[in-house]
């Protein structure tokens, strides 16, 4: 089970949480050398002036600096196409991979502070301004694209714990091969039956494993192994 995300941190005094707008963003660099840098994540602008010998002139990821770039976190693509904040496409793992990102960038010992949010950018827009210039105290209101996220991420969690659920309820099987004999699957209790075992995870992908189960059941969803008896434990698999 996945930790709680961090919440974003609490206004201070010295630096409330407050609207950036894209212009803004896109001069904090780190150009001149020393000067801040910040990054966007989900529509949460961070500075990580404290990482600039990552995210600086120079720095392995300085293509993150000064913009949006959260799909790319997930596709590894860092061209101009793909450091994009839009997130069309992605699975429900792909979504909570990006969640693992939320969390590292709010993990205050990072050194990475917030420093608000991007205004009129894909995630949030305000309720004091639809076009997202807000004045006064911000009221961040998530966008579709930032709900779609979220829904996604618990769809996803749900998933993981269902088949963490399910794989202790019926463990997976072991397996061997060699160059003699070829691949087999088998129970390590002697008495479990190996089936190829076919879900289909919230966005509609096929899942396939070889799983134990203590009866001679069988169908589409619990299949035999071709050639494999349906009381066998151990199957070939070529």
């Amino acid at each position: 089970m996945l930790d709680p995300l961090p919440a974003e941190p609490a206004a201070t005094a010295a630096a409330p949480p407050r609207w950036v707008t894209p212009e803004e963003l896109a001069a904090r660099v780190g150009d001149p050398p020393g000067s801040p840098v910040w990054l966007a994540f989900l529509g949460e602008v961070f500075d990580v002036t404290a990482g600039a010998r990552h995210y600086g002139p120079g720095g392995g990821y300085h293509f993150f600096a000064g913009r949006d770039a959260t799909r790319a976190f997930s596709t590894g693509d860092f061209t101009e196409t793909g450091l994009t904040a839009n997130l069309d496409g992605l699975s429900d793992e792909a979504m909570l991979g990006l969640e693992h990102w939320l969390r590292f960038y709010r993990n205050r010992e990072n050194g990475y502070a917030f420093v608000g949010w991007v205004a009129g950018g894909a995630f949030y827009e305000s309720e004091d301004d639809e076009s997202g210039a807000a004045t006064g105290a911000p009221r961040p209101n998530p966008t579709n694209a930032r709900r779609a996220f979220e829904e996604a991420t618990r769809r996803a969690r749900t998933a993981r714990a269902n088949e963490e659920a399910r794989s202790a309820t019926f463990p997976a099987c072991a397996s061997r091969w060699s160059s003699k004999s070829g691949g087999e699957v088998f129970c390590e209790d002697g008495r479990g039956r190996p089936r190829k075992e076919v879900t289909f995870s919230a966005d509609g992908k096929r899942r396939a494993r070889c799983a134990c189960f203590p009866d001679d059941a069988f169908s589409d969803a619990r299949q035999l192994y071709p050639g494999c008896a349906k009381t066998a434990t151990r199957c070939a698999t070529g």
